[in-house]
């Protein structure tokens, strides 16, 4: 995959620069070097978490970080190199590519429920608040792509700051382009 831009001119001569970040996500799919998860956990307490460890064997682009709750307020927060004494239950990732899956399998690895004992260096946090009465919603990570470095760990906390307990929904999109580049 070449990392080469093109550009367009105007009548004048002048350069028009093309953007193709959305078209290299497709190329990525395509190559078979784009995955999902997606999963829903029901009933988080009042005041309980609910973490996924991530361990990144390749590096690779996190390109959609997404939380829904039924409930609110509830919070999600992204850390880098927590320390986990047991990884937790092992979560499903897909490959986008369905004609690619078992020649390209994820390099990476999540799980749901790990043992922390120290959270890490925080990176970023989505927070869903009650709005006028109503309850639940979705939150985004936004800030373009997060690119993961091979050999780190993830975590991402989702709390459930209300006073009873909500369903939570979790979706990520990463690519992992497996040839050293960023």
């Amino acid at each position: 995959m070449s990392w080469g831009s093109q550009h367009l001119r105007y009548f004048n001569g002048n350069k028009i620069p093309i953007r193709a970040i959305q078209d290299f996500d497709h190329a990525m799919i395509h190559l078979g070097k784009g995955f999902t998860h997606s999963s829903r956990h029901n009933g988080i307490a009042a005041a309980a978490s609910l973490d996924h460890y991530l361990v990144c064997g390749n590096a690779s682009h996190l390109r959609n970080l997404e939380v829904e709750a039924d409930g609110s307020p509830v919070s999600a927060i992204v850390y880098e190199n927590p320390t986990v004494s047991a990884n937790g239950t092992a979560e499903v990732i897909q490959n986008n590519n369905r004609y690619r899956v078992t020649e390209n399998p994820s390099g990476n690895t999540l799980y749901h429920s790990p043992t922390v004992t120290d959270v890490g260096t925080e990176l970023g946090q989505v927070f869903i608040p009650t709005a006028g009465g109503n309850s639940g919603g979705v939150g985004l990570l936004a800030g373009g792509e997060f690119l993961l470095k091979g050999g780190n760990t993830y975590l991402i906390r989702f709390t459930n700051e209300d006073t009873t307990a909500t369903d939570m929904h979790l979706l990520l999109f990463w690519y992992e382009p497996s040839n050293g580049e960023n």
